[in-house]
């Protein structure tokens, strides 16, 4: 059956007529089913409920995290956040695993790792963000 619409009608389980006329049932070229993956894209926000609940549960979400938890009044005041308070609504979330993005430009890519450091004792699972990396997210089930 080529792509295309049955796909999708079989996928919300729905039967499909075959190009040779017979009926095709989704339980006969289905698989169970299977979770899916959550990814959550956070940045230009200080500390708020909205970004926990986006990020609740994801399997990865990028997060900004622009200044180390000295310069946490700073951030918020620009409305951005430190690492470690991303850090803290990421534990709170329940997210798997997190990519810091949008960090100030005061740090050099040297001094990310640094910066992580503290906020890895809230939530183990913390990235630093690079240009052009890529991230796998793997397949439930």
């Amino acid at each position: 059956m080529p792509e295309g619409p049955a796909w999708g009608r079989l996928q919300r389980g729905e039967p499909v007529t075959g190009d040779g006329g017979g009926e095709v049932r989704p339980e006969q070229v289905l698989g169970p089913d299977r979770e899916g993956r959550k990814i959550a894209y956070i940045t230009d926000t200080r500390p708020c409920r909205g970004a926990v609940e986006l990020a609740r549960g994801a399997d990865l979400v990028f997060m900004e995290g622009m200044f180390e938890d000295e310069m946490a009044d700073e951030a918020n005041k620009k409305g951005h956040q430190s690492v470690l308070q991303a850090a803290q609504q990421l534990r709170e979330a329940e997210a798997r695993r997190a990519v810091i993005v949008h960090w100030s430009p005061r740090y050099a890519n040297d001094d990310l790792e640094r910066v992580l450091e503290p906020a890895r004792d809230v939530f183990p699972a913390l990235e630093a963000g690079r240009d052009l990396a890529r991230y796998e997210i793997p397949v439930k089930g």
